[in-house]
């Protein structure tokens, strides 16, 4: 059973075996290291680089690890093997889906075990309101920036959330967890409207 109410053994083999124990990170706490995540996409002489960059991706998975290490020595740790231990706090990994009725039921791979989660069909407002609000993009004189705006979607998640199992009584479905369900609903959507459209 999932458990945000437990904290979180995780093993690092980089030098050496490390151990430690982490709280899992509250749902603000995923908001703001998301924001903190933001990609980069710089203007050069000839218009902007091809590639998005992640300059402090790195720091700010530290500044995370730094906030919810419970037992274990936080300077054993350096940014890199932080944004390790990050992923796989944050592993929502869809391993299927499956439509039923009005219902979508999602089967997910989370850390230390698999969960699934039921939601309801979103509509086409919700749809349209997270292409605007979910991934905002700022563009300035030098270079554009894009970060994942988790916050976006704690609403569609309050209406369309209907049941979940492999979650402890007590424990929260974490946000990570709710955005990876929702994005496979949307994913399945647009895919339906591809489908017919062609038809």
């Amino acid at each position: 059973m999932f458990n945000t109410k437990e904290l979180f053994t995780i093993e690092i083999l980089s030098g050496r075996l490390k151990t430690c124990k982490v709280a899992f990170p509250t749902n603000q706490q995923w908001i703001d290291l998301a924001k903190k995540r933001k990609s980069i996409r710089r203007k050069t002489g000839r218009g902007f680089s091809p590639m998005w960059e992640e300059p402090n991706k790195e720091v700010a998975d530290l500044a995370l690890i730094t906030s919810i290490i419970r037992e274990g020595n936080i300077a054993d740790y350096d940014k890199f093997e932080a944004t390790k231990m990050v992923a796989r706090l944050s592993k929502a990994d869809v391993s299927g889906i499956e439509h039923e009725d009005e219902n979508f039921r999602i089967h997910m791979d989370v850390f230390g075990t698999s969960t699934s989660i039921v939601l309801k069909c979103l509509t086409q407002q919700e749809l349209h309101q997270l292409d605007l609000e979910a991934a905002p993009v700022t563009h300035g004189a030098r270079q554009t920036e894009l970060y994942v705006n988790l916050a976006a979607f704690s609403p569609v998640w309050d209406r369309t959330f209907v049941s979940s199992e492999g979650y402890a009584e007590e424990s929260n479905i974490p946000i990570v967890h709710q955005v990876a369900a929702i994005n496979e609903v949307v994913s399945y959507m647009k895919e339906f409207e591809e489908r017919v459209a062609g038809e």
